[in-house]
């Protein structure tokens, strides 16, 4: 079998994400304000997934919508301090190191259909308006009542 690691560790391909988030953890174990940061671990959305076309791996976190842009930055500086300290990579395959990801967000997911569909009947309202007005000039324009 294939000996697969993240941070270290080993896992496998399907344990990856769990094993991550571990790694984290454990890493995170003496580092200075290492509360404030498990909180927000803890608070996140984590998921993790293997592009195959690229052939990356990615870790996608997602933090509360609330999170400031300090607390952003503290997060991610915090997780590089992290990658450094592991002194492994972060995904390798029988040793060799893979490409691999993080993406970290707190930006809420916008649904533009419902957003559509809320200013639906003010955009109907403009263009019958739009219409009566063009239908207006060119009764006009011939002479017509």
């Amino acid at each position: 079998m294939l000996e697969w690691k993240v941070l270290g560790k080993e896992t496998l391909p399907v344990a990856i994400q769990d094993n991550w988030e571990e790694r984290l953890r454990a890493l995170s174990a003496r580092k200075k304000d290492k509360e404030r940061f498990l909180t927000m671990l803890d608070s996140a959305d984590i998921s993790y997934f293997f592009d195959t076309i690229h052939e990356i791996h990615t870790f996608f976190i997602k933090l509360l919508f609330e999170t400031t842009d300090e607390d952003l930055a503290f997060f991610e500086d915090f997780i590089r301090k992290i990658r450094r300290s592991a002194k492994e990579p972060m995904v390798s395959l029988e040793g060799e190191e893979q490409d691999s990801v993080i993406i970290i967000t707190a930006d809420r997911e916008r649904d533009d259909y419902q957003a559509r569909q809320a200013t639906r009947g003010e955009r109907a309202e403009a263009r019958e308006a739009s219409m009566k007005e063009m239908e207006a000039k060119s009764r006009s324009k011939m002479g017509m009542p």
